[in-house]
């Protein structure tokens, strides 16, 4: 067994992780992002409180990847009227 793993770590070595499937830390990398931008934060708020029975009256941007939202709730049945800040920037990414 270890003639096999020093066997697989030599030809990676000399294989220079070409064919792996491992993610590389080369910066020219551009498939994934480095940084989550927040583009699809807005959308996902809306979506998240249409589901919950709120209205959206007030969206803004205060910092990175957070939002305060103003919304009506109607899951009492009758409107009321409240406010909350959403945090996402320790959550995954909706780009």
């Amino acid at each position: 067994m270890v003639g096999v793993s020093v066997i697989f770590s030599l030809y990676f070595i000399f294989d220079g992780g070409r064919n792996s499937n491992m993610p590389s830390n080369d910066p020219s990398n551009d498939s994934m992002p480095s940084e989550c931008q927040g583009n699809g934060d807005e959308s996902f708020i809306r979506s998240k409180m249409s589901q919950m029975n709120r209205d959206v009256l007030e969206l803004n941007k205060v910092g990175y990847r957070k939002y305060y939202v103003k919304y009506i709730s109607w899951s009492s049945g009758s409107a009321v009227d409240e406010d909350q800040i959403f945090d996402y920037s320790n959550s995954a990414c909706h780009d």
